[in-house]
């Protein structure tokens, strides 16, 4: 038997597959690994609600947190670790910049002359390339405002229990996340969640309105002990973006200051104006995400009694209900006041029909598919007489001027 040649040994490997160059047990690249532990400080921020080193009364950093805070500031300083750690950055922790290359134009002949310009080079290429931004200088250019640099905190205790209180009334009801709308009524006190973080509006500042639009400059708090500075309307813009972005609304349940007292003069009758929220637990009235309430009225001061039975009456959708808010009316006809915000809000109407106990189909007519503060707009039309000069647009969910 001949011996085969080293090129025939080969052949047969190569069919063989054992000559594939591919590694079986690749390492991890650099950038995986830097990821990979830019994700032990994520989850570290998911577990306790800030970032690791942050100065947090009667807190002692352990091992492992001083580890992650000295590799955070790390990346903080490190501009090539801070473009590979952009897309997994959840928590607005890092300060991104990209590099945009702009045309260094020259502004005089002098200029041309001193810097030995490429029009006076003999190298017809060089010259036709003057144009061509490959060749030019880089110089840094922040992003846009919506990707504000969020610095952390320093006065975050006096924000904490807001947050703390905020989560509460979460879990109690008081308070619902309703998706995302409604730009221009950002304002002071306000929460967000973004990107699964919870924002809070501490400042609003530099107000302006052009084309009819306000804008503003806000000072936001982030439930992750870090803080920064945007546009109005780059705030909304990011959490239109965020399929989970969310409004946090007003707490439902108030202690009723002068505030909810409205008077008008001229007439005797009183009593108060109601505002109820659904707890059905039908799919389709949960699906409404709390956008669906009643307007009622009554001379009695006790509304919790009158709603005590609401599931067994179809007025109430056969379904218990929670009292929102109650408005004290002093010297005005209460029907006639139920029954203007009942026209007012005729496009939001719910329309359906239901049956009783009884077996009979009943359609309810106080219940509306609105959110909370554009009934609170409404009431404070009302209250100042100047609800004529209004409408409520169905398509836009706005009260707009007629």
């Amino acid at each position: 038997m001949t011996k085969a040649t080293l090129d025939e040994i080969f052949n047969r490997m190569q069919e063989m597959g054992l000559t594939d160059q591919k590694k079986r047990n690749q390492r991890p690249s650099e950038d995986d690994k830097i990821l990979h532990d830019f994700e032990e400080i994520n989850l570290f921020i998911d577990a306790n609600g800030y970032a690791p080193g942050d100065v947090r009364d009667g807190h002692r950093l352990s091992l492992n947190e001083r580890k992650l805070a000295a590799r955070l500031e790390q990346y903080h300083k490190n501009n090539q670790y801070i473009r590979i750690l952009k897309s997994q950055d959840r928590h607005f922790l890092l300060n991104y910049q990209e590099e945009k290359e702009i045309e260094d134009i020259p502004n005089s002949l002098d200029d041309i002359f001193n810097k030995g310009h490429a029009l006076l080079s003999t190298d017809t290429s060089s010259a036709t390339n003057i144009f061509s931004s490959s060749k030019t200088p880089k110089r840094l250019i922040s992003k846009t405002d919506r990707v504000s640099k969020r610095i952390k905190c320093l006065d975050f205790n006096q924000f904490k229990p807001l947050f703390d209180s905020c989560v509460s009334d979460l879990v109690s009801g008081k308070r619902a996340s309703i998706r995302f709308r409604k730009e221009q009524e950002i304002d002071t006190g306000d929460f967000f969640i973004l990107n699964g973080i919870m924002v809070l509006v501490a400042e609003v500042t530099e107000r302006q309105i052009r084309n009819g639009r306000k804008n503003a400059r806000l000072r936001l708090i982030f439930s992750n002990g870090m803080e920064g500075e945007n546009l109005l309307r780059s705030l909304a813009t990011e959490l239109y973006k965020d399929p989970q972005g969310r409004r946090i609304s007003k707490p439902e349940t108030e202690t009723f200051s002068s505030d909810h007292i409205i008077t008008i003069p001229g007439k005797e009758i009183s009593g108060y104006i109601y505002i109820l929220k659904s707890l059905s637990k039908n799919e389709s009235i949960q699906e409404l995400d709390g956008g669906l309430f009643k307007i009622g009225y009554t001379t009695s001061d006790d509304v919790q009694q009158r709603i005590q039975n609401a599931q067994n009456e179809a007025t109430y959708l056969l379904a218990p209900v929670q009292l929102v808010h109650k408005y004290r009316v002093k010297n005005i006809n209460l029907a006639s006041f139920e029954n203007l915000l009942h026209r007012f809000f005729g496009q939001a109407q719910l329309q359906i029909e239901i049956k009783d106990r009884f077996g009979k189909t009943v359609q309810p007519k106080e219940w509306f598919l609105l959110s909370l503060d554009i009934i609170e707009q409404a009431i404070k039309l009302l209250s100042n007489s100047t609800i004529h000069q209004y409408r409520y647009d169905n398509k836009t969910s706005c009260i707009v001027r007629k």
